[in-house]
């Protein structure tokens, strides 16, 4: 299991996840800077619930990379200290490690792979974050720190990320986003020619296999069950094999969504925007996007099955509390698959 995760009780809080935008306007409050009456009463409000245990605010490396590139070092500082505060170190877990985690609870649970397979959506601390064990990341405490000390040395990691340049690994992988965006573009405008002649879902979860670079498959082969594994994807389809991965079939989903507006072409951020998403959709009780993937995401079946509350707006923050409070806190952590 990787470090830092957290394993549900019998009643876990509801998980609430916020958009950078939401964080940054809950900054300028703790700041003493001007804001609207109902922000400051939706801010009262979740720090009730949040001391009270029934919500949790969890930040992803979405809320890292996008501090980590305010240029202003008072609002990155700001911004920072306000992502450690509220979240109170809890993590959700980045789409490329929590998709490894699906794919082998998926093999277990339909071909009987033998390997402990429990997707852990949430956990705790900046490795988590990032997708990283403790022992990949060399960091500036000891083991046996106090909760406080290691808040406050993941506050300054994220508010200073090394400003001096791009690293190698930092060019690569803006390089591959960028590919991302302009493979995804190409793949949208083909989609949309002929729509009308093959199954959306399937072929949309073909491409999120692909993207997924064989990784399936060699898990599969690795773990003795590829040929039941190939079979099944024979016979059902690709659909049936992503939608019993819950980030996955999002990612899927919000791909679905997206791409017949082939007038606005796909970027960096899109690609940004829809990791952190598929992995928000698919296990908190509520998401507060910004209001055109709220939008898109409402539009999807699938994730509204799911039971996620969607907010957008000046009110997000109010709503989704509101929300979760008619459904009587806490809710419970995530949701079942769901099979539409």
């Amino acid at each position: 299991m990787r470090d830092g995760r957290t394993v549900a009780s019998e009643a876990p809080p509801a998980q609430l996840y916020l958009d950078q935008k939401d964080w940054i306007a809950l900054a300028r409050l703790r700041a003493g800077k001007p804001v609207s009456d109902g922000l400051r009463e939706a801010a009262t409000a979740l720090a009730t619930e949040i001391s009270k245990g029934n919500v949790v605010v969890p930040f992803s490396e979405s809320h890292v990379l996008e501090t980590g590139r305010i240029s202003d070092r008072a609002k990155r500082q700001s911004v920072a200290t306000m992502i450690v505060a509220g979240s109170r170190r809890h993590a959700i877990a980045p789409l490329h490690t929590l998709c490894r985690e699906e794919a082998d609870a998926f093999l277990r649970l339909r071909f009987g792979a033998v390997v402990d397979a429990v997707p852990a959506p949430f956990g705790k601390g900046l490795a988590f974050a990032l997708g990283l064990n403790y022992d990949e990341l060399e960091v500036p405490w000891p083991p046996d720190s106090p909760e406080s000390d290691v808040a406050m040395a993941e506050m300054f990691a994220i508010a200073e990320p090394s400003r001096i340049g791009l690293s190698a690994a930092d060019i690569e992988r803006r390089r591959r986003w960028d590919e991302w965006a302009t493979i995804m573009m190409s793949a949208s405008e083909s989609l949309i020619k002929d729509r009308s002649r093959f199954n959306e879902r399937d072929r949309l979860s073909a491409l999120t296999v692909a993207m997924l670079g064989n990784a399936l498959l060699h898990r599969a082969i690795g773990l003795d069950v590829h040929r039941p594994y190939l079979e099944y994807l024979r016979t059902e389809g690709f659909w049936a094999v992503v939608r019993e991965m819950p980030s996955l079939a999002v990612l899927t989903e919000l791909h679905r969504v997206r791409y017949p507006d082939v007038k606005s072409p796909w970027t960096v951020n899109d690609y940004h925007d829809i990791r952190f998403l598929s992995v928000a959709l698919a296990y908190c009780s509520a998401v507060c996007p910004d209001k055109r993937w709220g939008d898109l995401a409402q539009r999807s079946e699938y994730i509204a099955n799911r039971g996620v509350i969607i907010a957008t707006g000046q009110n997000a923050l109010a709503y989704a509390l509101r929300e979760l409070g008619g459904r009587g806190l806490p809710v419970a952590q995530g949701h079942p698959p769901n099979a539409t």
